[in-house]
């Protein structure tokens, strides 16, 4: 008798053992990383401006008396990231064209915040307004939305361009234990199109995904579990089974009503 309830003691062990590493390998992050694992990093995070992108434009320059044609007030960004006067700034329009002081129309979507604050450096100094200009450019909305099975669910202002889909999990509080680390997707709107890119964060390969480094207006989407999946379709199967007994009550009492 001791003998059988030891064998069965050490075969429970064993169980939850393997049953602890089996779960371990379905949330934990970057599991194929040994200690002191290097990843080269690639910085293609620069984002392109967009149709609808509102942009906060700055012209300096030594002359102060010869910039105030081309001052922008919509410089001012609160600590959560949101922009303080949404009618400043110049909104990119449906072309990708900005109106800019002056100047006029310059397109403006496809650019990088470097290169359009190149070209209209070039343009204030090849019409001769300014002579030493600084030109520099900013997306004052820059937002995504992280969806689904994280804990905090909502749309994040971001100050910086430089956003990667962990700082935007952590963000949202991280995934719930519900929350399918193998399959995250980032809907991202580019050059007319959707664009779906379906990511697992337990492999490094995350790294070289397209959607590591997140644009502006990026849905991120956490799918639940197969465990979530299946306790709902059992919630409805009982939700189901309650409507038919209750038809079924409904049913009898009509019968003995009729029957009198």
């Amino acid at each position: 008798m001791v003998r059988k309830l030891l064998y069965f003691k050490t075969c429970l062990v064993i169980v939850l053992l393997l049953s602890s590493c089996n779960a371990k390998k379905k949330i934990a992050y970057l599991q194929d990383m040994p200690n002191d694992s290097t990843v080269q990093i690639v910085k293609n995070y620069e984002v392109r401006i967009q149709p609808d992108d509102m942009l906060g434009i700055t012209v300096s320059s030594k002359d102060s008396e010869l910039i105030t044609l081309f001052e922008n007030s919509a410089e001012t960004i609160n600590k959560t990231g949101a922009v303080s006067n949404n009618n400043s700034g110049y909104l990119v329009d449906a072309q990708g064209y900005i109106n800019f002081p002056v100047l006029g129309m310059i397109e403006a979507a496809g650019l990088t915040r470097a290169e359009l604050g190149q070209k209209i450096q070039q343009k204030l100094i090849k019409d001769g307004y300014v002579n030493d200009p600084v030109v520099s450019v900013k997306i004052l909305n820059f937002k995504v939305s992280v969806m689904g099975e994280v804990k905090k669910p909502g749309t994040y202002n971001i100050i910086s361009d430089r956003l990667t889909i962990f700082e935007a999990l952590s963000m949202a509080g991280d995934l719930d234990i519900q929350g399918q680390r193998d399959r995250v997707l980032v809907v991202r709107e580019e050059d007319g199109q959707r664009r779906m890119f379906y990511t697992d964060l337990r492999t490094k390969k995350i790294f070289d995904s397209p959607a590591y480094y997140l644009q502006q207006n990026d849905v991120i989407y956490v799918e639940p579990n197969n465990r979530k999946s299946i306790r709902a379709n059992d919630n409805q199967f009982m939700n189901m089974s309650a409507w038919a007994s209750l038809m079924s009550v409904l049913v009898s009492l009509s019968i003995l009503i009729f029957r009198r």
